[in-house]
């Protein structure tokens, strides 16, 4: 396994009482990734947004199931995967569908300690790790097709899962090959117009965007939140397990504290991934 610096263990952030899932912005990591980036749309003008966007019915063909993460503090991690399979979906089909393990990505970041992480980190390790897919009866199947060992696999919600050894070579079969930091709202709605998923985070939660949306002719970001008990929300309150939506004045200045990330692009050979498809 690559050996990461100490700027990449995250360690647990305290507002008042209240233990965030999502952690702050890390500038450090950032910088890396923004090193990586290969090809950063322009902004789409927002004299373009409203005839861009879609009825707020619309979205939600990429998603076969919002991850849920339970009691547990891996926000960043669950939006991070769940945009990560949207992505997948789009370049690669439903009949090769994976379903990945959030607490791979987490426990790989904290080291399985509770108390969040940033959104910074989930991308840059899923990035340059991957991800283990989650233990299911199928997965299973697709790693013992492409001739991979089926018990690589983690559990959905267990941040303090041990990950199995010797899988390296393995999650590279499940890794981001593209993508790209944003710090505003304008960035946030161009990657939702150009079709590309995104984790972006405010209010110590991190949610995956899905689409932007046009509710009762405004614009709103539409998300897939992975947790029921989050409080707050926009003027319609609709914060709760599932799809919801955001409006600039309720999530923008978030995006300075908590950042986001657009996912271009998934990184799988055709050959690995005609394979899966054979899996029933």
């Amino acid at each position: 396994m690559k050996a990461f610096s100490q700027i990449e263990r995250e360690t647990v952030d305290v507002v008042g009482s209240h233990v965030t899932g999502c952690l702050p912005k890390n500038p450090e990591i950032e910088d890396k990734l923004k090193g990586k980036v290969l090809n950063k749309p322009k902004n789409i003008p927002r004299s373009e947004w409203y005839e861009l966007s879609e009825d707020e019915t619309s979205g939600g063909s990429l998603i076969k199931q919002i991850l849920n993460q339970k009691e547990t503090d891996m926000c960043a991690s669950f939006a991070t995967i769940q945009a990560m399979m949207m992505v997948w979906v789009k370049q690669f089909g439903w009949k090769a569908f994976v379903l990945l393990s959030p607490s791979d990505l987490y426990n790989r970041i904290t080291g399985g300690r509770p108390g969040g992480s940033s959104i910074q980190a989930n991308i840059h390790r899923a990035m340059e790790e991957g991800v283990l897919p989650a233990d299911t009866q199928r997965n299973r199947a697709i790693l013992k097709a492409i001739g991979l060992n089926p018990n690589h696999v983690m559990p959905m919600a267990d941040y303090s899962a041990r990950p199995p050894s010797g899988a390296d070579g393995t999650r590279q079969h499940f890794r981001i090959s593209n993508s790209y930091p944003m710090d505003d709202w304008d960035e946030l709605m161009t990657a939702a117009y150009m079709d590309f998923p995104s984790v972006y985070g405010r209010r110590g939660h991190a949610i995956a965007l899905v689409m932007a949306a046009l509710r009762e002719r405004r614009i709103y970001g539409k998300y897939a939140n992975s947790w029921d008990g989050w409080g707050g929300g926009d003027e319609d309150g609709e914060h709760a397990f599932g799809f919801g939506y955001d409006s600039e004045s309720y999530a923008g200045s978030g995006l300075r504290t908590y950042g986001a990330s657009a996912i271009q692009s998934m990184a799988a050979t055709n050959e690995v991934i005609e394979l899966m498809k054979l899996v029933a």
